[in-house]
Formats: C-alpha cells, sequence, structure tokens
C-alpha cells in the first residue's frame, strides 16, 4: 500500500506548473492560493491521503485577513491582506556585527470585486487604474495592489513615499463621477 502511496505522489508531482510571471502578479493573492490548494488536495486525496481544506483555513485568515468590503451600484468591493515578498538588503554595521536589513515597508492588499460590470464602471486606487482580471467564476474579478506601507529609514527605494490612505473608488464612465468606494488607512506600529 505504501508502494501505490508513494507512486500515486509521484503524479501529484508531475501535475506541478511553473507558474512564470504569474507566480508574483497572481499567486500571491488569497484567491489563487486557495484554488491551488484546492488543487493540490484534490491530487493528494485521489492518491490515498485525505486533507480537508478546512484544516487550513485558519492559517489563511491569519496570513491573509479579511480587511473589510462595501458595496457600490450592486458591485461588492471586499480587501484582503495578500502575500508579500520582502527584500533582504545588504549588509549593514550594527551592535557589534553586522545584520541584515529587511525592507518591510512594501505590501500589498487583494481586491476582489463581485458582480463587477466592466462596461460601465472603473475600479480606481488613489486615482489610479485597478488592473483587474477575470476569473474562472464569471461574476468575480481579482487584483493585487501593491504599496508602500512607511518609509524607513533604509529601503530598497528610499526615496518613494509611502501610500497611506489607499482611496478605492468605483468610477461611473458614463456619468463621468465616482460612484462610491472605501478607503483603508495603515498605521505603521
Amino acid at each position: 500500500r505504501d508502494v501505490e502511496r508513494s507512486r500515486g505522489l509521484g503524479d501529484v508531482y508531475k501535475r506541478q506548473r511553473r507558474f512564470g510571471p504569474r507566480l508574483h502578479d497572481q499567486m500571491l493573492l488569497p484567491y489563487f492560493l486557495e484554488k491551488n490548494l484546492d488543487e493540490l488536495l484534490a491530487a493528494l486525496s485521489e492518491s490515498g491521503l485525505k486533507f480537508s481544506s478546512e484544516w487550513f483555513a485558519p492559517q489563511a485568515e491569519f496570513r491573509c485577513p479579511h480587511i473589510g468590503s462595501t458595496t457600490v451600484e450592486g458591485q461588492e468591493i471586499s480587501l484582503r491582506g495578500a502575500l508579500e515578498p520582502w527584500p533582504t538588503m545588504g549588509e549593514e554595521p550594527g551592535g557589534g556585527g553586522t545584520s541584515r536589513y529587511v525592507d518591510s515597508s512594501v505590501e500589498r492588499v487583494q481586491v476582489m470585486v463581485r458582480d463587477y460590470q466592466p462596461e460601465r464602471f472603473v475600479l480606481l486606487c488613489n486615482g489610479r487604474r485597478v488592473p483587474l482580471q477575470a476569473t474562472e467564476e464569471p461574476d468575480v474579478h481579482v487584483a493585487g495592489v501593491r504599496f508602500r506601507a512607511w518609509q524607513p529609514w533604509s529601503a530598497l527605494h528610499p526615496t518613494i513615499t509611502a501610500d497611506n490612505p489607499l482611496t478605492f473608488e468605483m468610477l461611473d464612465t458614463w456619468a463621468g463621477r465616482s460612484a462610491g468606494g472605501c478607503t483603508l488607512s495603515l498605521i505603521h506600529i
């Protein structure tokens, strides 16, 4: 039975694929992470290893918490924390030795819009268009918004100021005005 299981796991590894640029653009967003995890758990289940996606829900909620949601003209805008890799900077002197500073000033949020009407509305963040992408669910569009949360003394891009607050608004292109939105204020402790 163990031999059969190991053969089944080989099939799981064969199904894995390269994500290329999508790794950073999509796979750091909770929506796509959940879909990928569901695929992996289904493959493991076919191999005889039963896992429930519910077991991973607390970790997913801890790492990518729900920030809030609002409805504008029948379109639900939902914000959730997303993953953002932090680059390690070069060595710096400190405390009798050297240390490597991590630039944790850049963060990312996932914006999900349900019942999106792209022919009429455009989602903006701080006045810039959010590149919403369609998913396999016809009424769901998702995008990641990467931003500078705070301005540390040492950073990868020290001249870029903090983007605070993030203002999301749904622009009605037919009426030429904002139909509503929400604001995410950030506090760095």
